[in-house]
C-alpha cells in the first residue's frame, strides 16, 4: 500500500455524507463495527463484518486479501481482521500482504465505528492493536462464529 493509497482512502472518507439516517447504518459496508446496533435496535452484525466472517470460514484468502486494497478505510479494517483470523487458524499469509497488513496497522486514515449506538471515527491504527484483533477472534470462535 503506498501514501496514494492511503491519501485517496483519506479523501473518499471526507467526501462521503456522514448521516447516522443516511450512510452510517447497520446495513452500511462502511462501518467498521462487530456488534449489533443499539441505535436501530437489532442485535445483527453490520454486512461488511457478515463478510468477514463468511471469508475467513471458507478460507477465501484471496476476498480478504482484495478487500486490503479497498478504497474505504473500513473494508481495509475488516480486510487486516479477516486476514488476521486466518493466520490465526492456520491459513500461510504472503509476504507481499504482510507488507500492506503493517502499513494499516500504522495508518491514522480515520475509521467510522460504532460502539453499538455511538458512531465516531478512530484513526485505524488505534482500532487494529493486537490485542483488539486477538480478543476479537477469541471472541468470534467462542460465540461460535467461526468454524
Amino acid at each position: 500500500m503506498n501514501k496514494l493509497t492511503l491519501y485517496f482512502s483519506t479523501l473518499l472518507f471526507f467526501l462521503q455524507p456522514i448521516s447516522i439516517f443516511g450512510q452510517l447504518n447497520q446495513e452500511s459496508p462502511y462501518l467498521y463495527s462487530m456488534g449489533g446496533c443499539g441505535f436501530l435496535g437489532n442485535s445483527k452484525m453490520p454486512e461488511s463484518a457478515v463478510h468477514m466472517i463468511e471469508h475467513v470460514n471458507n478460507r477465501n484468502y484471496n476476498e480478504l486479501k482484495r478487500w486490503l486494497e479497498s478504497p474505504y478505510p473500513e473494508i481495509q479494517a475488516f480486510g487486516v481482521k479477516g486476514i488476521h483470523f486466518l493466520c490465526q487458524i492456520g491459513v500461510p499469509i504472503e509476504e507481499e500482504d504482510l507488507e500492506i497488513i503493517d502499513c494499516l496497522i500504522e495508518s491514522s486514515v480515520s475509521v467510522k465505528t460504532c460502539a453499538g449506538c455511538v458512531y465516531w471515527s478512530e484513526p485505524m491504527k488505534n482500532l487494529l492493536k493486537y490485542e483488539n484483533l486477538a480478543s476479537s477472534f477469541w471472541y468470534c470462535k467462542n460465540e461460535g462464529y467461526l468454524h
